[in-house]
């Protein structure tokens, strides 16, 4: 009986630690299939989180060619900016200068209204002039201009030399004669009524212009700079145009020279009139002019030139010079302390 007792306890125990056995078998199988699982968890968040850390590398690079991009168009508006700015600076000088085109544009329209108008006086005066003309032609007071042509000589004298801002005379007239000698000696006859302190001699030697010329009645002499603004020129005679008669006024111009360069030109045109009155082109000369200028006449002009441009004297000459003393002084000042 305490046999069948043991056996059975043992037979107990044998099933107990058989079914212990087999629930910590089964316990193990479970830890590991959750270590596994852990495991595998593990792994997938490593995986996430590698991920994620290459995403955030991914989003850290797409930053910073973002901020790149940004100081790229920063840099690119400021550059428009300074650009516009600049364009509105020249936008506006263009209306500056638009609005000094059109001031000049009315100063123009009001100038040739202005002499349009003295055309029109000029027009009346003349016509008034030739209707007294004919009155006195018909009241026999003058002679009616014979319309055939004549040949004559003209003598013009010009001085070749001249002193810068001093006046001369310009001499012309028409002498109806054969030589050329004779219609010289009566210009230089004439030019000795107007100055009799000049040196005849210098004048037989000098280069006195003499040319046949074909005429009606009427013959015209102008005498112009070749460019503005290089002499001043001041008309003597009461008139271009004149009638050729033995006691004819001439021709007797002030010319002056107002530019100091040295080579300028006059230009002598000559003109007659037909028998319908039509200006006719007849001859032209050229006369080159040698300024000199005077060394009291050289020292006011340069003080007058620094005057009117100070910042170009200062710029070139005083400050240059200031320097080079002050140069000097400092080398000067140098190899006495050695």
């Amino acid at each position: 009986m305490i046999i069948s007792k043991f056996s059975q306890y043992l037979l107990l125990l044998v099933i107990f630690f058989t079914l212990s056995r087999c629930a910590s078998k089964k316990s193990i199988d479970e830890v590991n299939q959750k270590l596994k699982n852990c495991s595998m968890l593990l792994n997938e968040k490593n995986s996430n989180q590698e991920y994620s850390i290459g995403k955030v590398d991914s989003l850290l690079k797409i930053n910073m060619l973002l901020e790149t991009q940004n100081k790229l168009v920063a840099n690119e508006m400021l550059s428009m900016q300074k650009s516009i700015q600049d364009k509105n600076a020249t936008i506006h000088d263009l209306h500056e200068i638009y609005s000094e085109l059109e001031y000049s544009k009315n100063e123009m329209e009001s100038n040739y209204e202005r002499g349009q108008q003295l055309i029109n006086s000029l027009k009346e005066e003349t016509f008034q002039q030739e209707q007294l003309f004919d009155s006195m032609i018909s009241k026999g007071e003058v002679d009616p201009i014979n319309y055939s042509l004549n040949e004559g000589r003209l003598a013009f004298h010009c001085p070749k030399q001249m002193d810068y801002l001093e006046s001369y005379s310009v001499i012309g007239l028409i002498a109806d004669v054969i030589s050329n000698d004779e219609a010289k000696s009566i210009l230089i006859n004439k030019i000795v009524e107007l100055d009799e302190a000049v040196d005849v001699n210098k004048l037989k030697n000098d280069s006195i212009l003499v040319r046949e010329i074909n005429y009606y009645n009427l013959i015209e002499l102008e005498l112009d700079e070749a460019s503005n603004k290089s002499f001043e020129i001041r008309k003597m005679h009461s008139s271009n145009k004149q009638k050729v008669n033995p006691s004819m006024e001439g021709w007797h111009w002030e010319v002056k020279p107002i530019d100091p360069e040295p080579n300028q030109k006059l230009v002598l045109k000559v003109f007659y009139y037909d028998e319908n009155d039509v200006r006719n082109y007849s001859l032209s000369k050229a006369y080159n002019i040698k300024v000199k200028i005077r060394s009291y006449r050289f020292l006011t002009n340069l003080k007058t030139h620094f005057i009117e441009n100070t910042e170009w004297a200062m710029g070139t000459i005083i400050l240059p010079f200031l320097t080079f003393l002050f140069g000097r002084y400092d080398r000067n000042k140098k190899k006495k302390s050695t």
